[in-house]
């Protein structure tokens, strides 16, 4: 439920919850850096190049949209959904368990 209530309404209301606000921050920070760590892993384990340069891609993909994420205040909703369609389409595609 951490994401329900995480962002702070313009208006008042009793229902918002800093400490899920916190809380879904850190959480999405741990994912993050797990699905990094996860691009990575695939990286140095593939042996074929033209694999190891579509890790590279994704993984400059992911970094590159997860630091414009915190620079681009007014198109944040945009970005986040970036990021999430390039890490499920890597997920999805090349991802092997």
């Amino acid at each position: 439920m951490t994401g329900i209530f995480c962002t702070k309404p313009f208006v008042d209301l009793d229902t918002y919850s800093t400490t899920q606000s916190t809380l879904h921050s850190i959480f999405a920070q741990i994912a993050g850096v797990t699905f990094s760590i996860g691009i990575l892993t695939q990286l140095f384990f593939t042996t074929d190049n033209n694999s190891k340069l579509i890790h590279v891609t994704f993984f400059v993909l992911v970094i590159g949209l997860s630091a414009t994420f915190g620079l681009v205040k007014n198109y944040q909703g945009i970005t986040q959904r970036l990021l999430y369609l390039t890490s499920f389409i890597w997920l999805i595609k090349y991802y092997k368990a």
